[in-house]
């Protein structure tokens, strides 16, 4: 004991002896110290779990065991937090779930904002300030049965709070279920008993219908079984009422019996309707039967009727002056009415006539139905060629040219007459005379003559003075 003494004796003495002395040369300055700080340090929010108390949507709290509720299709997770010391009003707070194909969630993004506010706890009137987070999670329809991780992230104030859930189904597929498939049972084939067919063989419709006139369809039918006939055959036509009228109060036909392999026409009759527009229609054919051995059977065709409609293009005459003076040109308006519900092709009219010269012709183009439409046709008067005046009555036509839609051309003709006036001849009126330039020319050479006459008299009886 005295030599431990001894021993510590001498250390603190060896330690004394090495200490720095500290005087006033080497003292440390005051302003190289550290400054101590004497505001206090920022408190952040302190986040906890509520396990103490059940709030709504909750069978027992954290502490009795929580276990989230699953029922009607979703999983009701609930996480209750309290904060004593600078609590935000409200929090952030979103749920991760599984997205994988394992997952009984479906893939939505939970996210949601929370308010600290009075709860009602325990199912009493006790209330707590606290944050009630509840998130309804959509189960899906194919889950499977087990134990999955929900975690519950919470931020707010500059704190943050994170924590895991898991949820238990227990009311989907048993993941070690093993499927068996029932055992397949063979039964015999049936016997493959062939029906009779009834097919539309040719049509017969006289080609294109005219709209208003009459059309006589007749249609042959054919049974392709060559070992059974065919018993209480009907055949219904079903034209287009707007623009078919049948002739007949029915338009179904019934034949009793008809031949293995046999052929038979049925004939329908109908009045195309005349505002019918032109273009294609399909009647349809609809035809019941049974067989020999009492298998019923049918079976629908369709027979095309190509409708047009008469083209009626008018012209109306054409106003051309009864008289005109070469060298003019006038401008001639020329008119085309379509009154036909067809569309005209390629209407245009032509002027053609001795003294008549047309700058080109009138095109009107593609006339649709019901249209109306007037072109100016400028022609420049000539004189007349071929004969023994360059003036006089004359004689001109316009030729109209207009095609239907099959192209078919028609032509329609108006003839008028003109009487060509030379334009150095003026009409004179009672009123009013005016000389042609033939006659000043003759009047001023007579004026001239007589003047030069006048003239030489004067000077003559000049000469004659002077000389007596």
């Amino acid at each position: 004991m005295k030599l431990m003494h001894l021993l510590c004796g001498i250390v603190t003495a060896a330690l004394l002896c090495s200490a720095p002395v500290i005087s006033a040369d080497n003292a440390p300055d005051v302003t190289d110290l550290p400054a101590v700080s004497t505001e206090e340090a920022v408190t952040l929010p302190d986040l906890r779990l509520d396990n103490q108390n059940r709030y709504l949507y909750m069978s027992e709290s954290y502490a009795q065991g929580y276990v989230p509720k699953v029922e009607s299709g979703y999983a009701v997770v609930v996480v209750p937090l309290t904060c004593d010391e600078n609590a935000p009003a409200s929090l952030r707070v979103s749920a991760g779930i599984d997205v994988s194909d394992a997952s009984p969630f479906v893939t939505k993004n939970y996210e949601e904002t929370v308010f600290r506010v009075q709860n009602a706890v325990n199912d009493s009137a006790a209330t707590v300030e606290s944050y009630h987070i509840v998130f309804w999670l959509a189960l899906r329809g194919d889950r499977t049965n087990g134990s999955y991780p929900v975690t519950v992230h919470a931020e707010g104030g500059g704190a943050q709070y994170d924590t895991t859930v898991y949820v238990s189904i227990t009311d989907g597929k048993d993941p070690n279920a093993v499927t068996t498939e029932p055992p397949v049972t063979t039964e015999p084939p049936e016997p493959v008993i062939f029906a009779p067919k009834l097919l539309l063989d040719h049509c017969e419709t006289g080609g294109a219908v005219t709209a208003g006139d009459t059309l006589h369809l007749s249609v042959t039918l054919r049974n392709t079984a060559q070992d059974q006939g065919l018993r209480n055959l009907t055949v219904t036509a079903s034209a287009p009422q707007n623009a078919f009228t049948p002739l007949s109060q029915s338009q179904t036909i019934y034949i009793p019996e008809t031949a293995a392999g046999s052929t038979f026409d049925v004939v329908f009759d109908y009045t195309v309707l005349p505002n019918t527009p032109a273009g294609q229609y399909e009647i349809p054919l609809h035809f019941d039967f049974a067989s020999e051995n009492g298998m019923a059977g049918a079976g629908d065709a369709g027979v095309t009727v190509e409708v047009v409609q008469p083209l009626e293009v008018k012209f109306p005459t054409v106003v051309f002056p009864a008289e005109a003076t070469v060298s003019d040109t006038l401008q001639i308006p020329v008119q085309a009415i379509n009154l036909s519900l067809a569309d005209a092709k390629n209407v245009y009219a032509e002027l053609s006539g001795n003294g008549l010269l047309p700058q080109g012709a009138a095109f009107f183009g593609d006339l649709a139905a019901g249209a109306e439409m007037t072109v100016t046709l400028p022609v420049q008067i000539t004189s007349l060629s071929g004969g023994d005046s360059l003036y006089g009555q004359t004689e001109g036509t316009f030729t109209f040219h207009y095609s239907d839609l099959n192209g078919e051309e028609h032509t329609e003709t108006q003839v008028f007459s003109v009487s060509l006036k030379s334009p150095f001849t003026q009409s004179s009126t009672p009123a009013q005379e005016t000389a042609s330039p033939r006659y000043w020319i003759a009047a001023v050479s007579v004026l001239g003559i007589a003047a030069l006459a006048l003239t030489l008299y004067l000077l003559i009886r000049f000469k004659r003075r002077h000389a007596s």
